[in-house]
């Protein structure tokens, strides 16, 4: 398996992982398929008992057989994360199961969802469904007994949220007033567009347009759409006036165009469905925020989905706080210590892991580093950035209580919260636009461009014949009768390498020949020969005024205002709360079990030193006999809440 597959797997398992599933691969008829494989039961030698429920050897052996470390050729410390973050959330798992065992599910309510993942997965067929089972090592009756569980869990998260009172009107004022930004409307405009069939027709109305002709008038002379009206975007308002409206109203790739402007201005020739459209847009109307009673629906129903997910995550520490974990298998020893204690509330170091092994980077990280490297960064950079994160998180409910700041949610949302609340009074004044401004010119400067055709001459007199002759037409045809090679370069920057700096430098900073809407350069001598280019379009670059750009970048430094306030805000009342950050010992312990990172051999996997951090070691440590109590860590992952049947069905 490939770094990349086996990271792309990785994640797939730690999403199965944390709603209460294992994924398992099987190929049954044309292709890839998955099925959760929870190998509940006593029956085989217990490896962890949590609570006095066993789970077995023969179930980890098995999860781990089929969902293989990527770090297989990355180092001992790495491969030693995954086989921790992989047994702690089989805890969990098995935690999630025991707590939903006060719910009923019927046989009905089985036989109905495995009915649906064998539909879904073409597996109606009896014989197909027992050797898809069969792949996994699953009887029918196992695999409804793992569908019964899923169900239960899914059922009792429901009820958990179905228990979470309302969310109150100061609640909603609160997140309302503190996310304004997330009740916006969309940008608006009041403009016109030409829509024509031909693109040469379309570049030769956009030069007029550029040139000074009234957008109007060639709108309603030449557009296919709306001529009557010359052009206008939506309806037109008393008096004829230009009425806003939101992109939306143009195909997507017209809208994208429109969006990019950083002013109020024409847009390049955009073709969209066979067609070519110019807008040129004489307003840009910022976005504003949404009065309180016009979105405060929508406020309470984002604010109780927040709400749900925070009762089912304190649902889950309640279980970890009061877990008995029990190692009774030496060879399944693993470690899960306390990485840091903020609040009264203890991080655990499989959650630092887990957000790790989620982190997008990490794979594009693992192309190009040995197991060493790797190690050293994760250990570096990494996981010193997210325990930091996590202090935050595991504070936030004690800040939020201690402050009396009514925010809500998980922990996540309440270091969110806490941010926007701690930023809530920022002000952008015009010193700090006019400061940022002087400081971002280069944010600001629309680039140089010109549409040319490139017409080649073997010798500087026929160049320049046709120069002084061509009085306008099909420029392509007539270079060619003249003797010249043309080469449509469509529209080019002063950067380009698709021409000669000599030739270019004559296009953007030469003296041009004006011939109707066409231009054309002095003879420049190239390494192929003469060349006479024609130009259009031709648009100098320039920096665009504050004016024009006062209302983006006021938005931009108050958003930056307010997240430096916010975290500054954040950081002190952690700091208050006297965080412990234990990483650095739980890393030198972990050195000190491992070991040091072995070579890797020819062909990635390590060295027999580095097997016992693979989770198969046999031999007996005085530390892992039977009976020792792995540190119960406080916090589950957030994405518990999201515990449900669609665990127990195959991936798509």
């Amino acid at each position: 398996m490939n770094k990349k597959t086996a990271l792309n797997a990785l994640l797939t398992v730690l999403a199965l992982l944390m709603v209460g599933g294992m994924a398992l691969q099987f190929l049954p008829g044309d292709g890839a398929k998955t099925i959760t494989n929870a190998v509940r039961g006593e029956q085989g030698t217990p490896a962890i008992r949590v609570n006095g429920k066993a789970i077995t050897a023969e179930k980890l052996q098995k999860i781990q057989d089929n969902n293989p470390s990527p770090f297989a050729s990355q180092g001992k410390a790495l491969q030693d994360d995954f086989r921790t973050f992989m047994i702690s959330q089989v805890v969990r798992q098995e935690l999630m199961v025991q707590a939903a065992r006060d719910i009923n599910v019927t046989r009905e309510d089985v036989n109905a969802e495995v009915t649906k993942v064998r539909e879904q997965n073409n597996l109606t067929d009896d014989a197909a469904w027992t050797d898809a089972l069969q792949r996994v090592g699953l009887s029918d009756s196992e695999y409804r007994e793992q569908v019964k569980e899923g169900l239960a869990v899914q059922r009792k998260n429901e009820a958990i949220e179905a228990a979470v009172p309302a969310a109150t009107e100061q609640e909603m004022k609160t997140y309302y007033d503190l996310n304004p930004t997330l009740f916006q409307t969309e940008q608006r405009l009041r403009g016109r567009q030409i829509v024509v069939d031909d693109e040469k027709k379309a570049r030769e109305l956009l030069a007029q347009a550029r040139g000074g002709a009234d957008f109007a008038e060639l709108a309603k002379k030449n557009s296919t759409e709306n001529a009557e009206n010359g052009g206008a975007l939506g309806a037109l308002g008393e008096g004829g006036a230009l009425q806003p409206v939101e992109p939306v109203v143009l195909p997507e790739e017209v809208a994208a165009a429109v969006q990019a402007l950083p002013a109020p201005g024409l847009t390049d020739v955009v073709a969209s469905g066979g067609r070519f459209y110019v807008v040129k847009v004489e307003e840009l109307l910022p976005p504003e925020t949404k009065p309180f009673e016009t979105v405060k629906e929508e406020v309470k129903t984002e604010l109780e989905k927040s709400k749900k997910r925070a009762a089912v995550e304190a649902f889950m520490d309640e279980q970890l706080a009061g877990a008995k974990i029990e190692v009774v298998d030496p060879a399944w020893k693993y470690e899960d210590p306390t990485v840091a204690e903020v609040g009264g509330r203890k991080v655990p170091y499989s959650e630092v892991v887990g957000r790790v092994m989620q982190n997008q980077q990490l794979m594009m990280m693992m192309q190009g580093m040995e197991g060493g490297q790797l190690t050293e960064m994760v250990n570096g950079m990494l996981k010193p950035s997210v325990v930091e994160q996590l202090i935050q998180e595991y504070a936030a409910p004690s800040i939020v209580k201690a402050e009396n700041i009514p925010v809500v949610g998980t922990r996540q949302d309440l270091v969110s919260g806490l941010i926007a609340y701690g930023g809530r009074n920022v002000k952008v004044t015009d010193e700090d636009l006019q400061a940022a401004y002087q400081e971002r010119q280069q944010q600001f400067q629309t680039p140089a461009s010109a549409v040319v055709s490139e017409a080649t001459f073997p010798s500087r007199e026929q160049a320049l014949a046709f120069r002084q002759d061509w009085q306008g037409g099909d420029f392509t045809q007539a270079a060619t009768a003249a003797g010249g090679i043309v080469s449509e370069r469509g529209q080019v920057a002063p950067d380009t390498d698709l021409m000669e700096p000599s030739v270019l430098q004559s296009i953007f900073e030469g003296e041009l020949r004006a011939v109707g809407s066409t231009s054309l350069t002095n003879i420049v001598q190239a390494s192929d020969g003469w060349k006479v280019v024609a130009v259009t379009d031709l648009q100098q670059g320039r920096v665009l005024p504050l004016d024009e750009v006062r209302t983006s970048l006021k938005a931009s430094l108050f958003n930056e205002k307010q997240a430096a306030e916010g975290e500054k805000f954040l950081s002190s009342k952690v700091a208050a709360l006297k965080p412990v950050n234990k990483l650095e010992e739980v890393l030198a312990a972990q050195k000190a079990r491992v070991g040091a990172d072995a070579p890797a051999d020819a062909s990635g996997a390590q060295t027999a030193s580095g097997a016992a951090a693979s989770g198969t070691q046999t031999t007996t440590d005085p530390a892992g006999a039977p009976g020792v109590i792995v540190d119960d860590a406080s916090g589950a992952a957030s994405a518990a809440a999201e515990g449900s049947a669609a665990a127990t069905t195959p991936a798509p």
